[in-house]
C-alpha cells in the first residue's frame, strides 16, 4: 500500500506531507491536500477517514468499487467512481477508481497503479499554484485528464486500423 500525502499552497511551497505526521494540514482558501491511496485499500481508508472525520457513509464508498460509473453528493462530499483505462501488453485493461472531493481536499483510492495519476503527480512541481484551486476544479482537472486516457487510447487504435 502506499498513501500520498500533497499539500499545495498559493502563496508557500507545495510539498509532500509524511503520513505519519500527526496531524494534516488544515487547508484554508488558498489550499489544497490531495490523498491518494494506492494498493491494500481498507486499513489506509479507514485510517484516512478517522484522521479527516468523514464518517461510515464516505468510508464505505472508498472502500467498495462500484460495477459502473457513478457520481453522488453525501455530507458536502461529491463522490465519483469510474473505471481508468490501463494499457497492458496487448490489450486495455481497467482499474477503479474512487474519488472523493470535500473542502479544499481530495481524496483518490485505487487498488492498482493509475497511469494518468501518476503521470499528473510527477508532473507536478513546487509552487505550482494548484492551492488556487478548489477541490471542484482540482477534481475537474483528474477527470480531464482520465478523458484524455480515453482519447489517447483511442487514437492509438484508430491508427492501427
Amino acid at each position: 500500500m502506499t498513501l500520498h500525502a500533497l499539500y499545495f499552497d498559493a502563496d508557500r511551497h507545495d510539498r509532500e506531507i509524511p503520513w505519519a505526521q500527526s496531524r494534516l494540514p488544515t487547508p484554508g482558501e488558498r489550499q489544497l491536500l490531495w490523498i491518494d491511496v494506492e494498493g491494500e485499500v481498507q486499513p489506509a481508508v479507514a485510517e484516512v477517514v478517522e484522521r479527516l472525520n468523514l464518517g461510515p457513509a464516505i468510508q464505505a464508498f472508498l472502500e467498495t468499487p462500484a460495477p459502473q460509473p457513478a457520481l453522488d453528493h453525501r455530507d458536502n462530499h461529491v463522490l465519483v467512481n469510474l473505471e481508468a483505462l490501463e494499457r497492458e501488453p496487448h490489450r486495455f485493461g481497467s482499474t477503479s477508481l474512487r474519488i472523493v472531493a470535500g473542502q479544499n481536499v481530495v481524496i483518490t483510492v485505487h487498488a492498482a497503479p493509475v497511469t494518468f495519476l501518476h503521470d499528473f503527480a510527477g508532473q507536478l512541481q513546487r509552487d505550482s499554484r494548484l492551492g488556487e484551486l478548489d477541490a471542484a476544479a482540482f477534481l475537474a482537472v483528474l477527470l480531464h485528464r482520465h478523458l484524455e486516457t480515453y482519447h489517447q487510447a483511442l487514437g492509438a487504435l484508430e491508427a492501427n486500423h
